[in-house]
């Protein structure tokens, strides 16, 4: 061996770490004895691949022929396998070049660095473990922060409550004062009237005229008096307990006469209401004076609906509003379907002589009259109104013995894992109370503020199994609009509906199906907690069937009957209409049945139709042929149930077991 050549080998022995070389070719021919002592290997090896590790093999080798053929010096990191177990190494290796510059030999070496790379893995776990501590500390100040922002929204409120109910007081007081005075000279002046008509001549009938009309002045003056002391809670009341439903309904025919054949007048009363103790002959005046106001903001006609309730006014509900006292209260609802409110005049409404209406056309004392007899009746008054959605004045007047009633224990959340609640207000404060109530139940919850909000936090996968968005956000958007939204990216998602309206009202204009449930505002922590744990609890829809029949009464039997076996229902009357909703909404269907007899197409068309959309949609057809015929025109198509007409119930429930779809219990 040559000097230079013993020398290398005595080094490369020498030296701690793994050393090799390798041709030009890149075949390994010499290892040091630190290789056998890590490896076990008891020869010298060509190809070390075989040591590599499986998930490190790729690199390492490519890195390898990447030197090999640029002649580039190599460097990788790689776990290599040892006697024991696998370790990091940093391999590394140099060219040594001939004369001419051409690649000779290599020169390589291996260094252990598991030490390092353990440093490395536990300064990243100590990053990962940082940022999710920093991530989770933002996340708490957010919450802090939001909690603080929806505090001194409510202390705000409240502040907005407090000077409201201030300058009503301070008003009233000034109001009471001069009708006092007033009501004084108008009784001396009206004496003095009866007495010169008392001495009046025969020959002397037209001076008696100019005082009737005077007289017919001072009375009309004296009514309106009566209305500033009604505003200033200064008339005398008689409160009594009364069954308010009979006094409602006692009022109908009034009503009905007052307001005129454009509008409709409905009740729907509480036949569970209690009684309330409240002047009867003042309230009879105060639901007239909501009715005609209701009227004059109906002037093409509408929809007039007086609704009764028992309601339990807890203490934020009490702390947010103001002169309210937490308890029972009867409550009497008047609502229309006509122009609405803006922010504006809600915020004026009680206030003496505001009115919206042109001059002439009131004296703006109809809406204080009835605040000042609540509010002397020690009830609580509260509008609710949308430009466009009609408006709702709530009258809550207190129950005969104000007893609170027992509360239920407050449920928990249902089953084992807590259901997730995204709530959807644009009132924060709202929201805010609302969020809390079911957090302290047991429920996780998100909010949103607005409709957009919510759907993306849906599109973003959000786990939601509750839907708990109020009827009408701000910004002109539909909470019903949210809904379907939402029913599209989440099939099957349960949503529950608030609304200040009284939910007759709603369902009546237009607003929602008979059958969505609703949550009125305001509640109590108890009735939200029933609410959300019945929805929660129903049992899951079946899916959408589409009902194609142009016979209105065999619709409404077929509809009913698919409805009773835990279908929702779509109908088109025809075939356009049909295709129209599979083109729209054709991914949700989950049945289709069909009329042969329909007036723009043959039905067995239409079937052709709705089966090159999807081919897997089961059919029913329902016809008055004979089941040879259907089965003549449509046997050798799959997922048909043939349904001859008439149908009962036994004979649909049998086309859809037909289909693969079980009976309902």
């Amino acid at each position: 061996m040559p000097d230079s050549a013993l020398r290398f080998s005595h080094l490369a022995e020498a030296l701690p770490q793994m050393v090799w070389t390798a041709g030009a070719d890149g075949q390994a021919d010499y290892f040091n004895a630190r290789w056998q002592e890590f490896t076990g290997a008891s020869e010298q090896i060509r190809c070390w691949d075989a040591y590599l590790h499986p998930e490190d093999r790729d690199a390492a080798f490519g890195a390898w022929e990447a030197a090999l053929k640029g002649g580039d010096p190599f460097s990788a990191e790689a776990r290599l396998r040892g006697s024991e177990a696998y370790r990091w190494f940093l391999c590394r290796a140099v060219p040594v070049r001939d004369g001419d510059g051409a690649v000779a030999r290599w020169f390589g070496s291996c260094t252990d660095i598991s030490d390092i790379m353990e440093a490395r893995e536990t300064l990243a776990r100590s990053r990962e473990q940082l940022e999710a501590l920093v991530a989770q500390r933002t996340a708490e100040l957010a919450q802090a922060n939001a909690r603080l922002q929806a505090e001194i929204d409510q202390r705000i409120a409240t502040e907005v409550q407090l000077r409201h109910a201030q300058k009503m007081e301070v008003v009233g007081q000034l109001t009471g004062g001069i009708a006092h005075d007033f009501n004084n000279l108008l009784t001396i002046i009206l004496g003095n009237l009866e007495a010169a008509e008392r001495r009046l001549l025969p020959q002397q009938g037209e001076v008696a005229g100019f005082l009737d009309h005077s007289r017919q002045g001072v009375l009309r003056a004296a009514t309106l008096t009566r209305r500033l002391l009604a505003f200033s809670r200064r008339q005398p009341l008689d409160p009594r307990p009364v069954d308010m439903n009979r006094l409602v309904e006692g009022m109908c025919e009034l009503l009905r006469r007052t307001l005129g054949p454009r509008v409709e007048v409905r009740m729907v009363l509480d036949p569970a209401l209690w009684q309330a103790e409240v002047d009867a002959g003042q309230l009879e005046s105060a639901l007239l004076n909501l009715a005609v106001n209701a009227r004059d903001a109906m002037p093409a006609g509408g929809r007039l609906t007086i609704e009764t309730a028992n309601v339990h006014l807890d203490e934020d509900y009490a702390q947010a509003h103001g002169e309210v006292v937490p308890g029972p209260y009867a409550a009497v609802c008047v609502s229309d379907n006509g122009e609405g409110m803006s922010a504006d005049a809600r915020s004026r409404a009680f206030d003496p002589f505001f009115t919206t209406k042109a001059s002439g056309e009131g004296a703006g004392l109809g809406l204080s009259q009835v605040y000042g007899f609540v509010k002397q009746t020690g009830g609580h008054i509260k509008i609710y109104s949308e430009v466009g959605a009609g408006t709702s004045v709530k009258l809550y007047l207190p129950k005969v013995g104000g007893a609170r009633e027992a509360q239920e224990e407050m449920p928990g959340a249902p089953g084992t894992r807590r259901p997730a609640v995204l709530v959807v207000d644009d009132e924060g404060a709202v929201r805010a109370h609302t969020a809390g109530l079911l957090e302290a139940q047991g429920y996780e919850v998100q909010e949103a503020a607005a409709a957009e909000a919510a759907l993306d936090m849906l599109r973003g996968g959000a786990g939601v199994d509750l839907l708990l968005t109020d009827l009408f956000l701000g910004g002109g958007a539909d909470g019903r609009d949210l809904a379907d939204e939402a029913r599209r990216l989440r099939p099957g998602l349960r949503v529950l509906y608030t609304t200040a309206f009284a939910r007759h009202a709603i369902v009546h204009n237009g607003a929602l199906d008979a059958q969505a449930p609703v949550l009125t505002k305001p509640f109590t922590p108890l009735e939200l907690a029933g609410k959300v744990r019945h929805v929660l609890e129903q049992p899951e829809p079946r899916g959408t069937a589409l009902l194609v029949e142009d016979e209105p009464f065999v619709a409404m039997v077929a509809r009913q009957i698919l409805e009773d076996e835990g279908f929702d229902v779509a109908v088109a009357s025809t075939a356009g209409g049909a295709l129209s909703y599979m083109e729209r909404d054709g991914a949700g269907l989950v049945m289709a049945v069909v009329d042969l007899g329909l007036p723009d197409m043959p039905g067995n068309e239409l079937v052709e139709r709705l089966v090159s959309r999807r081919a897997d949609l089961p059919i029913m057809i329902a016809s008055g042929y004979g089941r040879a015929e259907l089965q003549s025109l449509f046997g050798e198509h799959e997922r048909l149930a043939l349904l001859p007409k008439p149908y009962d119930v036994s004979a649909l429930r049998r086309a859809l077991r037909e289909l693969g779809f079980a009976a309902e219990d």
